[in-house]
């Protein structure tokens, strides 16, 4: 039995318990995915914050899918897999991107100052 103290060991218990499926079954589907986040695209990275992977699967029926970066496995989680959620938080943002309003954080307006300039929502009078 391998020993459950290494972070490999631990990983592929988990993995086994969860899914039912080895680490290295994870890696091999990691591996068609060409080692990218299925949503993003982001390289996947064990050892990076925000890039580790993690195998989605639907909490509807258990069915497996893909592996996918922490952030696009969470806004999954966040939005309950709600199709019609996920549509309109598209429809805010491109909403948004169109028609710019409102006033700009005072933390973005420090650290890019010199670029306010540049943009047509900034030098409006309001």
């Amino acid at each position: 039995m391998p020993n459950q103290t290494t972070p490999e060991a631990r990983r592929n218990t988990q993995y086994r318990y969860v899914f039912g499926v080895t680490f290295d079954e994870v890696l091999l589907k990691l591996e068609k995915q060409n080692g990218v986040c299925a949503i993003c695209s982001k390289v996947l990275d064990s050892l990076t914050r925000g890039t580790k992977p993690h195998l989605d699967h639907d909490h509807s029926n258990g069915m497996i899918r893909d592996v996918l970066c922490s952030r696009c496995n969470n806004v999954l989680g966040y939005v309950g897999e709600n199709i019609e959620l996920l549509m309109k938080f598209v429809s805010y943002i491109q909403r948004h991107k169109e028609n710019p309003s409102g006033d700009v954080a005072k933390s973005w307006k420090r650290l890019n100052e010199e670029s306010l300039t540049t943009i047509p929502c900034l030098t409006q009078q309001h």
